[in-house]
């Protein structure tokens, strides 16, 4: 469907500030969690290697919830329901989560070393490919809310 590229733009800053705060916000958390993971698993005591690993599960989830994200965002939702729905998304759909995330980050240096991979490839991918895992996920758990209501 064609739209003007004046829409594009409305678009642009319209979601200019709430993609800010979200770039921040996630590396943000990311960073803690890594700094927390690394911190708590390089101590001699076992109790706070457990954390460790608690904070390594928490900051996979949280990359994972990261794919899903972006394209909540630009659906319109609130922070509450964005957060919640991208959790929801990655407890329904964990594996393809996490092949998506595995994909991508194996993609993106292999794609990154030619100027064109880089351009016209990785950001595509990295829009794609979470959009995609998005609505195939959703999908899934209607059709599944439609099969326990029959």
């Amino acid at each position: 469907q064609m739209h003007p590229i004046g829409e594009y733009w409305s678009d642009y800053r319209r979601f200019a500030g709430k993609s800010i705060m979200l770039v921040v916000g996630q590396w943000l958390v990311g960073g803690m969690l890594l700094y927390a993971t690394g911190w708590y698993l390089g101590q001699p005591v076992a109790p706070l290697k457990i954390v460790g690993i608690v904070s390594l599960y928490a900051l996979v989830f949280w990359a994972l919830a990261g794919l899903y994200l972006w394209p909540l965002m630009v659906r319109g939702y609130g922070w509450r329901s964005l957060l919640r729905n991208a959790a929801v998304l990655v407890i329904a759909a964990p594996l393809r989560s996490a092949s998506i995330l595995l994909l991508l980050l194996i993609l993106t240096p292999i794609l990154s070393v030619t100027g064109i991979g880089l351009v016209v490839l990785v950001f595509g991918l990295w829009a794609m490919l979470p959009n995609q895992a998005l609505v195939l996920t959703r999908e899934r758990l209607e059709r599944r809310a439609a099969e326990r209501t029959t």
